[in-house]
């Protein structure tokens, strides 16, 4: 809501909710229910350019949400559906060097899909169709260094969890590693051993 301190956006089965926080550390509901089926996370990004947070819902019910901040921490529907596919996983940044956060979906069973931000919050399909895993968690981040942002998908169903990497233009291709076989339910990148490189946990 811009008044400096962090409030909450919980995606619920249901209706999800906006819990501002009183700069003291009580959250207190806003009153706003917001309309997904099965919500199963929410990427926070400033979509359409205006100085305020917006948010990707992520639906394994719907197809994917983009809700619209009005700066005072009040969201509208775009009235966009991203994806039809059971979407477990997805982040938003910028993945084609245009200044803009697009959307990248990690669909369950599906290919992960890439969604093209025009800068004013409306997102248009890739085309692009990225392997067939049972996705239950997408993170971003610059993996090999080359100054664009890659994504790592946490796989089920004992799969291998892939990466794609960034031609710096939006366009992704399978790192073609072999990596974690465990029944993935989420992942995060950061430099866990201090050499300067994103490590995966």
């Amino acid at each position: 809501d811009g008044d400096g301190d962090l409030d909450a956006f919980i995606a619920n089965s249901g209706f999800s909710t906006v819990w501002f926080n009183d700069s003291h550390g009580f959250f207190y509901d806003s009153g706003q229910r917001l309309a997904g089926v099965n919500s199963r996370t929410v990427a926070m990004g400033d979509v359409d350019d205006d100085s305020d947070l917006d948010a990707l819902l992520i639906n394994a019910g719907l197809p994917n949400q983009v809700f619209l901040n009005n700066g005072r921490g009040f969201f509208s529907d775009s009235a966009q559906a991203l994806s039809s596919g059971t979407t477990r996983g997805g982040a938003l940044g910028d993945v084609d060097g245009d200044g803009d956060l697009d959307a990248l979906l990690g669909i369950d069973g599906q290919p992960d899909e890439v969604w093209l931000n025009n800068g004013a919050g409306q997102f248009t399909d890739s085309g692009q169709r990225l392997g067939n895993a049972r996705v239950f968690d997408l993170v971003v981040g610059d993996v090999d260094g080359d100054g664009d942002l890659d994504f790592y998908t946490a796989n089920a169903d004992f799969e291998a969890d892939s990466v794609w990497l960034n031609d710096g233009m939006g366009n992704f291709v399978s790192g073609s590693q072999t990596l974690s076989t465990a029944y993935g339910l989420a992942a995060a990148l950061g430099d866990l051993n201090g050499d300067g490189d994103l490590d995966v946990f």
